[in-house]
């Protein structure tokens, strides 16, 4: 059964977490609080993702067999990981800082550093890499989250997983961090199988309660960003109060999820060919972005343009048609290949 308004909902989160990385490319040095409004709109939309990623999961569960799926996810998942993540790994290496930053590597075989950036895809150029290492955590444990499935009081975590969530933040240094954002990423997976363990009593809640949803995540993003000087909510170290004790937005993207799903669900019956394939090319656009970003930054001879709210669309709108347009490039010149190579 295809899940129209899923699949766009994949479709709006990768364009939320282009837009971020494109918010990031520019100079905001002139307009400060455009910029803090900016990241409260699309900064922690990976929240949103892996609401998706648990949701999907639990609608496929039925036909749950562990090595037939660890070997899907390797061939769709992990070896496009392996063949996108190369040229940021090999561009890496051969930059004196790699080492002056990674200095437990001074003297380490050529495939040992390489190894280190794949395994801490953060720490490399294609730095959005990070989340594929953390993902597989997730794929590993997929028989317990299978259990979880079939023995629903085990949802119960949640009353704590979620408040854990809260007061850990996202932490921005990857290297060694994995543990970390997965327990951090944990509630949204789980609460994604919930979702759609009882997707139509939860569909019937927010179309009855959409006003209220709504107004909840404006009410959020717009107290974060006007009674806070916070910039995020992003930390250096989990369960850091740097940017407050509570990670508000991860509230937002949790809340924002509902509301997006929602009005996709009125739209399903709609035709939506270009957002369509935005969704049916998200990992591509993911996984290649951030080298039409640094094109990009060559291009300008890393002389970032001045950042503005239409600037940064016209950005988001460029590196997403440069990505897509890779992807359908691989896909038309190797078929259904093209998924272990780009991811779809």
């Amino acid at each position: 059964m295809h899940l129209a308004h899923i699949h766009r909902t994949r479709g709006v989160a990768i364009l939320c977490i282009v837009a971020m990385h494109c918010v990031d490319a520019l100079d905001w040095s002139n307009n400060h609080q455009t910029y803090r409004f900016m990241v409260e709109v699309f900064q922690g939309t990976t929240v949103m993702f892996v609401m998706i990623s648990g949701f999907l999961f639990e609608h496929l569960s039925d036909r749950f067999h562990y090595p037939s799926y660890l070997k899907t996810k390797f061939k769709n998942v992990v070896l496009p990981y392996l063949v996108v993540g190369l040229p940021g790994v090999l561009w890496f290496m051969s930059k004196p800082f790699f080492l002056e930053q990674n200095p437990e590597l001074i003297g380490e075989p050529w495939w040992e550093q390489a190894a280190f950036l794949y395994l801490y895809g953060g720490s490399q150029l294609n730095h959005v890499l990070w989340f594929i290492p953390v993902l597989t955590i997730f794929y590993v444990f997929a028989p317990v989250f299978h259990f979880v499935i079939r023995h629903r009081t085990w949802f119960w975590t949640l009353v704590v997983l979620i408040p854990v969530s809260l007061l850990e933040h996202r932490a921005t240094v990857q290297k060694y961090h994995h543990l970390e954002l997965a327990l951090y990423f944990l509630s949204a997976y789980m609460s994604g199988m919930l979702i759609g363990l009882y997707r139509q009593q939860v569909y019937a809640f927010c179309e009855k309660h959409f006003a209220a949803l709504s107004a909840a995540f404006l009410l959020m993003l717009l107290g974060h960003f006007l009674l806070t000087d916070h910039v995020g909510s992003y930390v250096q170290e989990a369960f850091s109060s740097d940017n407050g004790l509570i990670d508000w937005i991860y509230v937002q993207k949790f809340i924002l999820f509902f509301v997006v799903v929602t009005l996709l669900r009125r739209l399903d019956s709609r035709r939506m060919t270009t957002m369509d394939y935005v969704a049916t090319v998200s990992f591509p656009i993911f996984f290649l972005h951030i080298y039409v970003l640094h094109v990009y930054s060559h291009l300008t001879h890393w002389q970032p343009h001045p950042g503005t709210f239409v600037g940064s669309m016209a950005l988001l709108a460029l590196v997403t048609a440069c990505s897509a347009g890779l992807a359908y490039v691989t896909r038309t010149l190797f078929g259904r290949s093209s998924r272990m190579l780009i991811g779809a």
